[in-house]
């Protein structure tokens, strides 16, 4: 079957980004894209058939920023067990809050997809 991911992120190029990645990555791997924390949300409570292993979330979001987003998946008791991923260009100063409000990780954004293909590598392993 293998792993689940959940990316959240407004920027549609690094959807598809990411999504080069996942298809790089040489093991089963299903990814779920949602463009706000809102369509997250709806998603993880409609439309999503299994509970992501990884959640890769975004912090510049419009209506529902990354934090707003990572503190509704942290009050949602299904998730408990999934690792949630800051992954943003916005990290570094942010660490203790982030880790407070329920991130397991914080990653700056990779600059090509062989990097976060690495990452990915390490986290299905």
């Amino acid at each position: 079957m293998g792993l689940t991911f959940l990316y959240i992120d407004d920027d549609q190029e690094d959807q598809e980004f990411f999504s080069m990645a996942i298809e790089q990555l040489g093991k089963p791997a299903t990814v779920f894209f949602a463009e706000s924390g809102r369509n997250a949300l709806n998603l993880l409570s409609t439309g999503l058939h299994a509970i992501p292993d990884f959640i890769f979330l975004d912090l510049n979001m419009p209506l529902m920023n990354g934090y707003q987003t990572l503190e509704a998946l942290a009050q949602l008791p299904a998730l408990h067990a999934t690792n949630i991923i800051i992954y943003s260009d916005y990290v570094l100063e942010e660490r203790e809050t982030l880790a407070t409000i329920g991130a397991k990780d914080m990653i700056r954004k990779f600059v090509s997809v062989e990097h976060l293909k690495k990452y990915l590598s390490l986290l299905a392993t």
